[in-house]
């Protein structure tokens, strides 16, 4: 809540050495996002921008081979809420609901121009509110996701173009009725979002742009509200070493919306001085 303090990170780890596995214990941060100038995650991207999340578990990251590496998350989430993104109705109050589980497969090494590629899936059990909070009901919330990113040099020494792709789905999703649509059927279950980015265009000046969409049934993204749809340009200028500048338009548009009310519109900017010391 508003005015509550807490601790962030607090954790124990054990790791092999030379890219062996690694374990966490604890409460820590999870971040699987496309990278990017505008860099965002359909799912598990704690602490995006200015924003502060966790997860209260165990992380498991292990070689598999060819590069891949498998992640398996347990994350704890409390009946009061959870450290980490969990969009209404997502609801953690029964005894079944209060552990998540995480399982992602992931490649970072370079394949031409592909430097990453991943998948997951997310199982949170009797968590799902579908018919809305004031239900006794509870279903298994699902959600499968897929992610690629690539790199191409504009010109040696030069410019770099970064672009990628997520795509995310939840098979079983709340009524409308639960989520605020107003609809009385199932809600859509689709995310995806599209980066593009220049790093260098000109010496130490950034430029990217992600274009986005969440229907009203993805409820896991911390960048993309659930019933929304987005699109933002994002500069930076490294004019210092330790000195930077951010600034950032964007537009969000709800996609659903009760009969006799019209589609929420937000529009906001903030430019962003930062130091490092």
């Amino acid at each position: 809540a508003f005015g509550d303090v807490t601790l962030d990170e607090a954790w124990l780890g054990y790791q092999v050495p030379d890219d062996g596995l690694r374990l966490k214990v604890g409460r820590f941060q999870t971040a699987f996002a496309v990278p990017g100038v505008a860099s965002k995650g359909l799912d598990r991207n704690d602490s995006p921008n200015i924003d502060i999340n966790w997860t209260d578990g165990v992380h498991l990251d292990m070689p598999v081979a060819g590069g891949w590496r498998g992640h398996v998350v347990g994350q704890y989430r409390h009946r009061k809420g959870s450290g980490a993104v969990a969009h209404a109705p997502l609801d953690f109050s029964d005894d079944g609901s209060r552990a998540t589980l995480f399982l992602g497969l992931e490649n970072k090494q370079r394949l031409g121009p592909v430097t990453q590629r991943m998948v997951s899936l997310t199982w949170m059990p009797d968590s799902l509110a579908d018919r809305g909070l004031g239900d006794p009901a509870r279903e298994d919330y699902v959600a499968i996701d897929a992610r690629i990113a690539a790199e191409w040099p504009l010109r040696e020494g030069g410019p770099r173009f970064v672009a990628g792709a997520e795509v995310g789905y939840a098979p079983r999703t709340p009524l409308g009725t639960a989520a605020g649509t107003g609809s009385g059927s199932d809600t859509g279950g689709l995310a995806w979002q599209v980066l593009a980015s220049v790093y260098d265009f000109a010496p130490r000046h950034h430029i990217g742009i992600a274009v986005g969409r969440a229907d009203a049934g993805w409820l896991l993204s911390p960048d993309y509200r659930p019933n929304d749809r987005s699109a933002e340009i994002r500069y930076q200028w490294q004019f210092l070493p330790k000195t930077s500048m951010e600034a950032r338009v964007r537009e969000r548009t709800e996609l659903d919306h009760p009969a006799g009310t019209r589609a929420r519109v937000d529009r906001d900017v903030y430019v962003r001085l930062t130091h490092k010391f």
